[in-house]
Protein backbone atom coordinates (compact mmCIF):
# COMPACT_ATOMS: atom_id res chain seq x y z
CA UNK A 1 0.00 0.00 0.00
CA UNK A 2 1.38 3.41 -0.97
CA UNK A 3 0.74 6.96 0.11
CA UNK A 4 0.54 10.17 -1.88
CA UNK A 5 1.32 13.01 0.55
CA UNK A 6 1.23 16.77 -0.02
CA UNK A 7 2.72 19.14 2.57
CA UNK A 8 1.85 22.83 2.48
CA UNK A 9 3.63 25.41 4.61
CA UNK A 10 0.74 27.58 5.74
CA UNK A 11 2.82 30.70 6.40
CA UNK A 12 4.73 30.52 3.10
CA UNK A 13 6.98 32.12 2.00
CA UNK A 14 8.03 32.27 5.67
CA UNK A 15 8.54 29.09 7.60
CA UNK A 16 7.43 30.61 10.90
CA UNK A 17 6.16 33.66 12.74
CA UNK A 18 8.47 34.90 15.50
CA UNK A 19 7.50 36.91 18.56
CA UNK A 20 10.20 38.31 20.83
CA UNK A 21 9.17 39.73 24.18
CA UNK A 22 11.17 41.32 26.98
CA UNK A 23 9.35 42.27 30.16
CA UNK A 24 7.41 40.89 33.07
CA UNK A 25 6.59 37.15 33.22
CA UNK A 26 8.00 35.75 29.97
CA UNK A 27 7.12 32.26 31.31
CA UNK A 28 3.43 33.04 30.62
CA UNK A 29 3.50 31.21 27.26
CA UNK A 30 4.22 27.94 29.08
CA UNK A 31 1.01 28.31 31.06
CA UNK A 32 -1.28 29.35 28.20
CA UNK A 33 -0.02 27.34 25.19
CA UNK A 34 -2.27 24.27 25.74
CA UNK A 35 -5.36 26.41 26.29
CA UNK A 36 -4.63 28.51 23.19
CA UNK A 37 -4.34 25.41 21.03
CA UNK A 38 -7.51 23.89 22.50
CA UNK A 39 -9.59 27.08 22.22
CA UNK A 40 -8.44 28.36 18.83
CA UNK A 41 -8.26 25.03 16.99
CA UNK A 42 -11.35 23.77 18.84
CA UNK A 43 -9.81 20.36 19.48
CA UNK A 44 -9.88 17.94 22.39
CA UNK A 45 -6.94 17.27 24.68
CA UNK A 46 -5.97 14.17 22.71
CA UNK A 47 -5.07 16.38 19.73
CA UNK A 48 -2.63 18.49 21.76
CA UNK A 49 0.95 17.37 22.27
CA UNK A 50 3.60 18.70 24.64
CA UNK A 51 6.60 17.61 22.65
CA UNK A 52 9.30 19.05 24.89
CA UNK A 53 9.35 20.90 28.22
CA UNK A 54 12.65 21.84 29.87
CA UNK A 55 13.86 24.27 32.48
CA UNK A 56 17.11 24.99 34.25
CA UNK A 57 17.51 25.97 37.90
CA UNK A 58 21.31 25.89 38.14
CA UNK A 59 21.57 29.63 38.78
CA UNK A 60 19.57 30.52 41.93
CA UNK A 61 18.79 34.01 40.56
CA UNK A 62 17.46 33.10 37.11
CA UNK A 63 15.46 30.39 35.35
CA UNK A 64 15.80 29.21 31.76
CA UNK A 65 12.89 27.44 30.04
CA UNK A 66 12.06 25.80 26.74
CA UNK A 67 8.81 24.28 25.52
CA UNK A 68 7.25 22.91 22.35
CA UNK A 69 3.50 22.33 21.95
CA UNK A 70 1.71 20.99 18.88
CA UNK A 71 -1.96 20.89 17.96
CA UNK A 72 -3.45 18.72 15.25
CA UNK A 73 -6.81 19.39 13.67
CA UNK A 74 -8.50 17.23 11.06
CA UNK A 75 -10.13 19.22 8.30
CA UNK A 76 -11.55 16.18 6.50
CA UNK A 77 -10.69 12.56 5.75
CA UNK A 78 -7.50 13.46 3.88
CA UNK A 79 -6.25 16.78 5.30
CA UNK A 80 -4.82 17.71 8.72
CA UNK A 81 -3.49 20.99 10.09
CA UNK A 82 -0.56 21.03 12.49
CA UNK A 83 0.36 24.12 14.48
CA UNK A 84 3.54 24.20 16.53
CA UNK A 85 4.42 26.69 19.27
CA UNK A 86 8.02 26.73 20.50
CA UNK A 87 9.22 29.06 23.25
CA UNK A 88 12.64 29.64 24.75
CA UNK A 89 13.48 32.22 27.37
CA UNK A 90 14.74 33.13 30.77
CA UNK A 91 13.72 35.32 33.67
CA UNK A 92 15.01 36.67 36.96
CA UNK A 93 13.49 34.85 39.94
CA UNK A 94 13.15 37.92 42.14
CA UNK A 95 11.27 40.31 39.86
CA UNK A 96 10.13 37.83 37.13
CA UNK A 97 11.49 40.09 34.38
CA UNK A 98 13.12 38.39 31.42
CA UNK A 99 12.77 37.61 27.75
CA UNK A 100 11.24 34.95 25.54
CA UNK A 101 11.35 34.05 21.85
CA UNK A 102 8.21 32.33 20.55
CA UNK A 103 8.04 30.64 17.16
CA UNK A 104 4.78 29.64 15.45
CA UNK A 105 4.78 27.13 12.61
CA UNK A 106 1.77 25.85 10.72
CA UNK A 107 1.68 23.01 8.20
CA UNK A 108 -1.09 21.32 6.29
CA UNK A 109 -0.75 17.67 5.29
CA UNK A 110 -2.93 15.96 2.72
CA UNK A 111 -2.58 12.21 2.40
CA UNK A 112 -4.16 9.82 -0.07
CA UNK A 113 -3.64 6.07 0.36
CA UNK A 114 -3.59 3.79 -2.68
CA UNK A 115 -3.07 0.10 -3.44
CA UNK A 116 -1.79 0.15 -7.02
CA UNK A 117 -0.47 2.55 -9.69
CA UNK A 118 -3.94 3.00 -11.20
CA UNK A 119 -5.47 4.21 -7.94
CA UNK A 120 -2.40 6.42 -7.41
CA UNK A 121 -3.10 8.07 -10.77
CA UNK A 122 -6.76 8.43 -9.78
CA UNK A 123 -5.84 10.26 -6.53
CA UNK A 124 -3.43 12.59 -8.31
CA UNK A 125 -6.08 13.41 -10.90
CA UNK A 126 -8.73 13.84 -8.17
CA UNK A 127 -6.44 16.25 -6.31
CA UNK A 128 -5.59 18.24 -9.44
CA UNK A 129 -9.11 18.49 -10.87
CA UNK A 130 -11.40 18.59 -7.82
CA UNK A 131 -9.72 18.74 -4.42
CA UNK A 132 -7.20 21.50 -5.18
CA UNK A 133 -9.76 24.29 -4.63
CA UNK A 134 -10.83 22.80 -1.29
CA UNK A 135 -7.20 22.58 -0.16
CA UNK A 136 -6.69 26.27 -1.07
CA UNK A 137 -9.70 27.19 1.08
CA UNK A 138 -8.28 25.19 3.99
CA UNK A 139 -4.91 26.89 3.51
CA UNK A 140 -6.41 30.40 3.62
CA UNK A 141 -8.45 29.51 6.70
CA UNK A 142 -5.37 28.11 8.41
CA UNK A 143 -3.40 31.29 7.66
CA UNK A 144 -6.12 33.17 9.50
CA UNK A 145 -5.88 30.73 12.42
CA UNK A 146 -2.09 31.20 12.62
CA UNK A 147 -2.58 34.97 12.77
CA UNK A 148 -5.18 34.51 15.54
CA UNK A 149 -2.55 32.57 17.51
CA UNK A 150 -0.12 35.46 17.06
CA UNK A 151 -2.72 38.04 18.15
CA UNK A 152 -3.74 36.04 21.23
CA UNK A 153 -0.13 35.63 22.36
CA UNK A 154 0.51 39.34 21.88
CA UNK A 155 -2.66 40.13 23.85
CA UNK A 156 -1.59 37.81 26.67
CA UNK A 157 1.69 39.71 26.99
CA UNK A 158 -0.11 43.06 26.70
CA UNK A 159 1.67 44.20 23.53
CA UNK A 160 -1.09 43.77 20.94
CA UNK A 161 -2.20 46.93 19.18
CA UNK A 162 -5.59 47.03 17.50
CA UNK A 163 -5.47 48.06 13.86
CA UNK A 164 -7.91 50.79 12.90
Amino acid sequence: MGTYTIEDIVLAPREELTIEYTGYDPFLICTIARNLIRDILKVSGSSIREDDIRWDKVDPNSRWFYGVWRGIREEDKWTNMWIRIAAEGSFNVKDRVGSVKIQLRAHMYTEFKFDNPISESFWKMFNYLFYWKQRRQYLEHQKDIANIFKEQILKAYGIYKEQK
